[in-house]
């Protein structure tokens, strides 16, 4: 990537709007399934559509049974995850639903003591499908977590003016999700981690040092992190939340 033009067309890091109303919408079907599975096993709800108790329980089990992987599909759907977690998920999800389908055949004539009593089995089928899910759900968590608190040592791709090296630097602890090291100098000399690659980029420098504000200073700069555009200050070697000047600021041109 060789300028801001390139960093603000590239793709960026933040959830994708169809990816955030898919996951929105399982969560909240999957949520309402779970809470109508609830009612209908322990309430009259069911006697108006003409359900005994074996039918009332057999719908329930299964808006419950499909509300749960809905529930925490949802969720994964919208973390930052790999394309292979979220094939995973899937495949547990689908385990879960298979489970539910056989549910639906075993109960009640072949449930909890009575003719074959599939209830082991299915209920196996079921569980493991959900703990794929789940686990799927953990591994999103812990990965974005990581990413943004990586320890240890990272490699990250340096590009000023057209010439790319790589750095192995050692992140900080205790500086909260990102941590970066560097001198206050310009250029190269001050990598950027968040515990994958990040490419530096020079401010624009047709800005002129009008206003007072770190866009004009010399040791400002722009990073990329995880595909998004963050600004960084090389005084004081971190990210920035916004780009009030600061103590060290000095205009980049006379």
């Amino acid at each position: 990537m060789t300028g801001l033009a390139d960093v603000y067309n590239g793709p960026v890091g933040d959830v994708g709007s169809r990816r955030l109303v898919a996951g929105l919408a399982l969560f909240a079907l999957g949520t309402l399934a779970s809470v109508l599975g609830l009612l209908l096993a322990t309430t009259g709800l069911a006697a108006p559509f003409g359900l005994d108790t074996f039918g009332a329980r057999r719908l329930a089990g299964t808006l419950a049974g499909l509300g749960v992987p809905a529930v925490v599909v949802g969720i994964a759907v919208v973390l930052p995850a790999s394309e292979r977690l979220r094939i995973a998920a899937a495949v547990g999800a689908a385990l879960a639903v298979v489970g539910v389908g056989l549910f639906r055949l075993a109960y009640p004539a072949d449930w909890w003591g009575y003719g074959a009593d599939y209830t082991l089995a299915v209920t196996a089928v079921y569980a493991l499908g959900v703990a794929i899910t789940l686990g799927c759900l953990f591994a999103g968590v812990a990965t974005f977590k990581v990413r943004n608190d990586p320890g240890g040592t990272v490699s990250l791709n340096v590009l000023k003016r057209g010439e790319t090296r790589v750095v192995e630097v050692p992140t900080r602890t205790g500086l909260g999700s990102v941590g970066v090291l560097g001198s206050p100098g310009t250029g190269a000399d001050r990598p950027v981690s968040d515990g994958g690659d990040a490419t530096i980029i020079d401010a624009p420098p047709e800005v002129p040092p009008v206003d007072r504000y770190c866009g004009n200073c010399a040791r400002f700069d722009y990073v990329e992190v995880n595909g998004s555009l963050r600004p960084y200050c090389g005084a004081t070697d971190e990210l920035m939340e916004a780009m009030d000047a600061c103590d060290e600021w000095e205009p980049n041109r006379s």
